[in-house]
């Protein structure tokens, strides 16, 4: 049986929603780091990069744009413990999570740059 043309429109919509999500999301996130709201301590970062991965594990595909913005954002030293002074417990969450980050980001975008939905390109 044939999808009504609104069914086919809302089917379609599903992924660009949530590509739109995310990348909202990541520009949101990068700009108000970059606009000067103040030093945030490392655990903020350290949860907000956990909640980026998940934001991005439920997406279909991540822009490369995206992409780039949020690598830069896990330049900042207050999204990493490597560059400011962070207990144990915390150096270890915030590796995990800038681990998971970066698989989330690969595993959203390919190699050649082009948003993927866990296909191969032709």
């Amino acid at each position: 049986m044939d999808q009504n043309p609104s069914q086919a429109r809302r089917s379609r919509s599903g992924p660009l929603r949530t590509w739109l999500l995310v990348a909202i999301t990541g520009c949101a996130v990068v700009g108000l780091s970059w606009a000067g709201f103040g030093a945030r301590p490392v655990i903020e970062g350290t949860v907000e990069m956990e909640q980026l991965a998940d934001k991005i594990d439920h997406a279909q595909r991540l822009h490369p744009d995206t992409a780039r913005q949020i690598e830069r954002l896990m330049g900042i030293p207050q999204y990493d413990c490597a560059q400011v002074a962070c207990n144990g417990a915390l150096q270890d969450r915030n590796r995990a999570a800038r681990s998971r980050l970066r698989q989330s980001l690969a595993d959203k975008v390919d190699s050649r740059g082009f948003a993927t939905a866990g296909h191969a390109h032709d």
